[in-house]
């Protein structure tokens, strides 16, 4: 890898057909007028209350896109795994604590009624 790195590095006609190209790949995934024009039919067909002519290939073209983020999300070698998984961890432990205070220490019905009295102060 730091081989390639500094051949990049030294080969200015590569890197910028590198750039070029990847610049062509993120073109083709996300063209605006495509996808402006895919939207704004969608909202028509909604408009008329008809069926999504694009619906079976918008929905494949979705989940083969968050397929491919879920397997990039963490990187691609080691060292940006460890890097990225634990920020990751922590959200999600973060999320699930403030979950189970809110379930445990604030029951629903006990919330409700709080928020109950707080909105009468406020009158």
């Amino acid at each position: 890898m730091a081989q390639a790195i500094l051949k990049l590095a030294n080969d200015a006609t590569s890197r910028h057909e590198m750039g070029r190209a990847a610049q062509r790949h993120i073109r083709s995934l996300a063209d605006p007028v495509k996808s402006l024009s895919r939207l704004e039919l969608a909202l028509q067909w909604v408009k008329q209350r008809c069926d999504n002519p694009f619906a079976a290939e918008d929905l494949k073209n979705a989940k083969a896109t968050a397929a491919y983020l879920d397997a990039q999300q963490f990187g691609h070698t080691l060292g940006e795994q460890l890097a990225l998984r634990p920020f990751y961890w922590r959200v999600r432990f973060h999320q699930l604590r403030s979950a189970l205070r809110s379930r445990f220490l604030f029951p629903r019905a006990e919330l409700s009624s709080t928020m109950n009295i707080r909105a009468s102060y406020r009158l």
